[in-house]
């Protein structure tokens, strides 16, 4: 692929990924703090998103694993952490669910969370894959000595 494709693939996606919300305005911060000394910062949070984003899930998940044994409690605060993880890069799909949940959860509904816990995963899953992508395209660009739009 040709540097002005790709360039115009990744303002393209990065549109589509703000429509979406997959990313807000945060993320567009994160990209104007980058510079010389820094040049992979937004990439850097994204990679550091994922992996707590990741290991989060893994506790809510283990935190609803057994009905039995339901932590509602400890589901609650893991989904706070996962919120505040999201405003590192602006995932907006998965703090608009963290709000979700936290509203089920004050209202007493086990089925709401465990439904929101569900989603949760599945946008996570949606929403790593569109970053992984943007991140690559973009080193992909910048490896060829382009300049990010």
């Amino acid at each position: 692929m040709s540097l002005s494709r790709d360039l115009r693939d990744y303002k393209e996606l990065k549109g589509n990924m703000m429509l979406e919300g997959v990313i807000s305005e945060a993320f567009l911060t994160l990209e104007g703090v980058q510079d010389e000394a820094d040049p992979q910062f937004a990439f850097d949070m994204i990679d550091l998103f994922i992996s707590d984003a990741e290991s989060i899930l893994r506790e809510v998940n283990n935190a609803v694993r057994d009905l039995r044994q339901l932590n509602l409690v400890l589901a609650d605060a893991q989904v706070h952490q996962l919120k505040g993880s999201t405003s590192c890069v602006g995932v907006k799909r998965i703090r608009t669910l963290t709000e979700a949940f936290r509203t089920c959860y004050l209202q007493g509904s086990v089925d709401g969370c465990l439904r929101i816990i569900k989603e949760l995963n599945q946008e996570f899953v949606f929403c790593k894959n569109r970053l992984l992508y943007l991140k690559n395209l973009g080193m992909q660009i910048k490896a060829a000595g382009g300049v990010l739009p």
